[in-house]
Formats: structure tokens, sequence, C-alpha cells
């Protein structure tokens, strides 16, 4: 992976080139309401319309009932539960292993396992992100257990584990806050539904989500939305990102 965002690369090649990227851009988000067109024909949606300011959402989430909520998902049920999320995670191999190790260290579950364990979708890739630099606790994490430590991007201390030994073991990625405060580092994060965040405890059913971007209320109503305005203008590829996300989660984009 590169040290800098795409959208960096892209600039550092010249204006015309950035031109001709933008234009490639915004053919991607055309495809992306192709797509997400083609998948209503098929699996139409259910439910009231969509309508979830974020000044609001805080209030609606409160009326939230994770265990009866329900979705479309290729056709199918599916339940939001945040009791399957807690089992989920905890039932991965190592996961209550890397609790312990973390000793009481402020750590959180962010993105694609969160948004995963809500839905019942098999969770590969654990994503943990930390107010201070993780690198020297993942290092003693693959050492301790037999994995292999490596460098996503050593400017920004992002770094991966891997366990090869276990094909059933996630691939677990530490990082540091994107922004000076964990809700800055959600907003920050390209789609909502990938910015809510699970503090690591010994009682995952009882820790509160962490979402300030109503991700939760998003998945609910089967809705794709950017985590900010500047989502794609940071980073272009995530339309190609929001693509795969509609397609297979059955998601109307925004």
């Amino acid at each position: 992976r590169s040290k800098i965002y795409p959208a960096d690369a892209i600039r550092n090649t010249g204006s015309m080139t950035w031109i001709k990227s933008m234009v490639f851009a915004a053919s991607l988000q055309l495809g992306c309401y192709a797509s997400a067109v083609t998948h209503l024909i098929h699996f139409p949606m259910q439910g009231r319309p969509y309508n979830n300011p974020v000044s609001s959402c805080a209030a609606s989430r409160s009326n939230l009932c994770f265990s009866e909520s329900t979705r479309r998902y290729g056709g199918t049920l599916m339940f939001i539960d945040k009791d399957n999320l807690a089992a989920d995670l905890k039932g991965l191999p190592l996961f209550e292993r890397l609790i312990a190790f973390c000793n009481g260290r402020e750590v959180y579950v962010v993105g694609g396992a969160v948004r995963d364990g809500l839905i019942g979708v098999p969770v590969h890739d654990v994503d943990l992100i930390f107010p201070e630099d993780p690198t020297a606790l993942a290092k003693s994490f693959a050492k301790a257990y037999g994995g292999h430590w490596f460098w996503l991007d050593e400017e920004r201390n992002q770094s991966r584990v891997v366990f090869n030994h276990d094909e059933m073991c996630p691939v677990f990625d530490f990082a540091l806050f994107r922004a000076s405060s964990l809700g800055l580092d959600l907003l920050d994060r390209d789609f909502t539904i990938n910015a809510i965040a699970l503090c690591m405890s010994t009682d995952l059913t009882t820790t509160p989500l962490v979402d300030p971007a109503c991700g939760l209320e998003d998945l609910q109503n089967d809705l794709l939305r950017m985590g900010s305005k500047n989502s794609f203008t940071n980073d272009p590829l995530r339309m190609v990102k929001g693509v795969r996300h509609a397609t297979a989660l059955g998601l109307q984009i925004e």
C-alpha cells in the first residue's frame, strides 16, 4: 500500500491526470447508481422512505430495537443484532486473548468487523484503532501467538498481524486514531456504515456502540451514505468500495 492516499498520488501526477481521474471517478459514481437501481429491480425496498438528518439521528437512535430490527439482504430478511456482534467477535480465534493482551488499554473495533457482526456476515478482518501508537503492542501480540507482523503504512503507524497457521483466524489491523478524538476519526471514514466503533472489553454485550454518523440507522434503512462531504475527494477509490458494498449488501446509494 502507498504511504499516501490515492487522491494525493493523483494530485502529484499533474493537473491533466487529476482532471482525467476525476472524470473517471464521476463515471464510477454513475455506475454506483446504476448498480443500486439494478438491485432494487430484483429486491424492492420496503418500509418508510429514508429521512435521517444528522442533527436528529441521536434522538431517533434511542428508539432502535436491535433484536427486532430487520433489513433486506439478498432478498431475505436479516437481523441487526448487537448481541450477535458480541458473540461473533468473541468467537473469533485469539480475539479474547487479544482483549486480555490489551490489558485495559483504550482500543476500539471499527469498520467492517462491526458492520458485518451486526448483520450476521462472517468477520474476516478486525480493524483496531488506538489513541496511542499501537505498534509495540501489535508486534508483541504477533510474537506471543506465532503470528506475522508487518507495516501497512509506517508513516501513519498502521500495521497488520496475520496467523497463517489458522485459516479461521482473522487478520488484525492496528492503527492510530485518524484525528484528535474517536468521534472525529469516525467522521473521517468513507461511509457511515463503516463509522461505527465498539470499545473492546470483557463484556461486549453491555458496551455501547459509538456511532456519531448514524451508521446503524443507515444499515436499518438499507442506505449507503458518505461519511462526510469530502469522502470521495479525499480518496476517489472509495467509490469502487461503495459499488462493492451496494451490490454485496443490497444497499441503496444516497
